[in-house]
């Protein structure tokens, strides 16, 4: 899957505000299996922005509950133990900048 099909897979929980999702392609699955959890609270969750903060997944709510923070809490860590650019087993590693790769992107 592509971040445009991400985009518009999840288009009904971005909210009109929206400044992005930001994230490299290793996390698209990620991402996608969070707002699939998210939706399935059925609260009218409303997401402002996903972006990679510090080498991890940080996602922004407008409209949430305590069990979707619980959520993105969950994705957030998992976030830092996946491959940004791959999807595979990764750790954060400082390059100049803090990013979560896999020893093949590394």
């Amino acid at each position: 899957m592509t971040l445009t099909e991400l985009k518009m897979r999840h288009a009904h929980m971005l909210s009109r505000y929206n400044s992005g999702i930001e994230i490299g392609p290793g996390w698209i699955d990620l991402v996608d299996r969070l707002l699939k959890d998210l939706d399935a609270l059925q609260v009218g969750i409303e997401v402002t922005q996903i972006k990679s903060k510090y080498a991890t997944l940080s996602c922004y709510l407008a409209a949430y509950s305590d069990t979707a923070i619980e959520i993105v809490d969950r994705y957030e860590e998992l976030s830092a133990h996946t491959c940004e650019r791959c999807g595979k087993p990764g750790e954060i590693r400082r390059r100049g900048w803090l990013e979560t790769l896999c020893d093949d992107c590394a």
